[in-house]
């Protein structure tokens, strides 16, 4: 599977790309972002050793998304 470079925002925030269906898509560059979509979707709970694993590093915590 191969995805092909197409541009990016002025601002650096996104990067579009194309897919192997020919598809364009963007994805945006921004870590706050892709921390409120990950809670989004694993709501308030431990990474499972499974999901640690593969990390590059160890979480600075298991529970992410725990409230402050």
């Amino acid at each position: 599977m191969q995805y092909a470079f197409r541009g990016v925002t002025i601002d650096g925030g996104t990067v579009l790309y194309e897919r192997p269906d020919n598809a364009v898509e963007a994805l945006q560059l921004s870590p706050d972002r892709w921390y409120r979509e990950l809670c989004d979707v694993i709501g308030d709970r431990e990474l499972t050793p499974e999901e640690v694993d593969p990390l590059p590093a160890d979480p600075r915590t298991r529970n992410p998304c725990a409230a402050d």
